[in-house]
């Protein structure tokens, strides 16, 4: 007889229920005209900081500077959006209000496949609907079609929780009510936008270096390496090889990585000390750092692991 498998998390309704409970007050309802309840569009936000900053989504926001805000205890305010950052369809809206409940931001290094994750928002405009799940994948790059295109996201958190339009924005949060990231996309079949069983969510670690860099300069300038190629597998790395990494198709001319000394053919492990196990992993870690920061690389060449000292670029637009 197998072994029994005791979870405390979302087998227990007892505990949704009570993260739900300690979230809700952070989570709110955002809208456009006279009040939320009688706008025509509506979407999700998470306090990030009780001196009133909201993060939401880009696409949520996208072309207005002033919004509605409905906190959770049903006041309305108005609310200014301080800016957004296309990349990662992130934005920060901020009311003139003090004592807001701001959400616990949680860590996603140690997060895994099959962790619990409860998402809070107001899908079709149904305010404080808490729907529940398991972290279905992580590191997964994501490529949305949108009014003026496709937008590839990098390095996103896949979920099973119901997400539904008018989730955007809103927190998908861990089993301690602790964000783990800002709900944004979901996956559909046909031309209906509704839950399919796949949604995607920005990781709290890039949500805070980008809110940080809105709150304070209203834009975010990217960091960039200058490097292209593709996940580490048997036939890149070699049967010596490491079994993880990012190899290195391409070093572009004259980038952090061509004056580092990086090639062609080298995988790349870590850098600035967070390790690497994909070249989309590569790319999400970039999101965190800063443009002219300093960082150390390291990578392997030739089954023999190294290091080098690049000088982080600003990203170009058509990258």
């Amino acid at each position: 007889m197998a072994p029994t498998l005791e979870l405390d998390g979302l087998e227990n309704l007892d505990r949704v229920a009570a993260v739900a409970e300690s979230v809700m007050p952070a989570v709110v309802r955002l809208g456009t005209g006279a009040g939320v309840v009688q706008s025509a569009a509506f979407g999700s936000g998470v306090v990030i900081r009780g001196d009133g900053y909201i993060v939401t989504n880009e696409h949520v926001v996208e072309g207005l500077e002033d919004v509605r805000v409905q906190l959770s205890d049903g006041r309305e305010l108005d609310g200014s959006v301080v800016g957004t950052d296309h990349r990662t369809d992130l934005a920060v809206v901020r009311v003139d209000a003090g004592g807001l409940t701001a959400i616990d931001v949680g860590d996603t290094q140690d997060l895994q496949v099959g962790m619990p994750a409860i998402a809070i928002g107001s899908p079709f405009g149904l305010a404080g609907t808490v729907t529940s799940g398991v972290i279905s994948g992580l590191h997964r790059p994501i490529e949305v079609t949108t009014e003026e295109g496709s937008q590839r996201y990098d390095d996103v958190i896949q979920t099973d929780a119901a997400i539904n339009p008018g989730n955007s924005g809103g927190p998908l949060v861990s089993a301690e009510g602790r964000l783990l990231g800002i709900n944004s996309a979901i996956l559909t079949r046909g031309q209906t936008p509704a839950n399919a069983g796949v949604g995607f969510a920005i990781p709290a670690e890039t949500v805070m270096a980008v809110v940080e860099r809105l709150i304070a300069d209203g834009e975010v300038r990217h960091a960039f390496l200058g490097v292209a190629g593709s996940d580490v597998d048997g036939g890149a790395a070699g049967d010596a090889g490491p079994r993880q990494g990012a190899y290195v198709e391409e070093v572009m001319q004259d980038t952090p990585a061509d004056d580092a000394g990086l090639a062609a053919g080298d995988v790349i492990t870590g850098i600035g000390g967070a390790q690497i196990a994909s070249m989309t992993e590569l790319i999400g870690v970039l999101l965190r750092h800063e443009v002219g920061e300093d960082v150390t690389v390291t990578f392997r060449r030739d089954g023999e692991r190294q290091s080098a000292e690049a000088t982080l670029a600003e990203r170009p637009e058509d990258l």
